[in-house]
C-alpha cells in the first residue's frame, strides 16, 4: 500500500527546508549573472585585441596610453594578488606611427618585470611624457633594483637576475630589439622609486 500524498502544507515546509527560491527570483539572478559575465568577457576580448593588434602588421597610429591601460588590465589578476599600488601619470600626446603589437609587448615585458620585482603591497609607477623629439615611457618599481655590476648585462640575451626557473632572460633583450626597430632607446635609469626604472624613448 503506497504512502499517503503529502499535503500542501507539508510540501511548502519541505521546500522551505531545502531553501528553494521562487523560480522567478532564480531566473532573474541567473540572467543578471549571465549578462555580467558576458560584459566581462567582452571587456577581456577588447583588451586583448588592443594589446595584440594582430590585424595591424604595418605601422599604424598608436597611442601609448592605450597600450599601457590594456596591458594593466591583462595583468590585473597579478597586480591584485600582490596588492600592488599602480600609479599611471600620462600627458596628452599625439599618436605615434609604430607597430602597436610590438610596442605593447615591450610594455608587457617591463610591467611583468616590475610585478616580479616588488613584494606584496609594493608600488609600481608608469609615467608617459614627451619632449620636442620623443615620447617617453618610464616604468618604475620599489623593489630591490638591479645591482650596479649587473646593469651592463641586463639587456644581454639569456641574462636574468631572477631565480632559476623564474625567467628566460629574453624579455629585456627582445624589448631592446623592438625599441631599436622603432629608432628608439631602452635604458635603465635612476627613477622616482627605490627600485628599478626602465625608460623607453621613441621618436615622435
Amino acid at each position: 500500500e503506497g504512502a499517503a500524498p503529502a499535503s500542501g502544507t507539508e510540501i511548502a515546509r519541505r521546500r522551505d527546508a531545502l531553501a528553494m527560491d521562487a523560480p522567478r527570483d532564480v531566473m532573474s539572478s541567473l540572467l543578471s549573472d549571465t549578462m555580467g559575465g558576458i560584459d566581462r568577457v567582452q571587456n577581456i576580448i577588447h583588451d586583448l585585441r588592443v594589446f595584440s593588434r594582430l590585424d595591424e602588421a604595418e605601422r599604424q597610429p598608436t597611442r601609448l596610453v592605450e597600450g599601457v591601460t590594456s596591458t594593466l588590465k591583462i595583468l590585473g589578476k597579478q597586480l591584485s594578488n600582490k596588492e600592488i599600488e599602480v600609479s599611471l601619470n600620462a600627458t596628452e600626446m599625439e599618436p605615434l606611427v609604430a607597430f602597436p603589437a610590438l610596442l605593447n609587448q615591450v610594455i608587457m615585458n617591463l610591467l611583468q618585470n616590475a610585478i616580479d620585482a616588488v613584494d606584496v603591497g609594493g608600488t609600481l609607477q608608469i609615467d608617459l611624457t614627451e619632449t620636442e623629439t620623443h615620447q617617453i615611457i618610464e616604468v618604475s618599481d620599489d623593489g630591490a633594483g638591479v645591482e650596479p655590476d649587473a646593469r651592463a648585462r641586463i639587456f644581454d640575451p639569456f641574462f636574468t637576475t631572477k631565480d632559476v626557473g623564474q625567467g628566460t632572460g629574453l624579455g629585456l633583450s627582445l624589448s631592446m630589439d623592438i625599441v631599436e626597430k622603432h629608432g628608439g632607446q631602452l635604458s635603465y635609469i635612476d627613477g622616482p622609486l627605490s627600485g628599478a626604472t626602465f625608460r623607453v624613448e621613441l621618436p615622435r
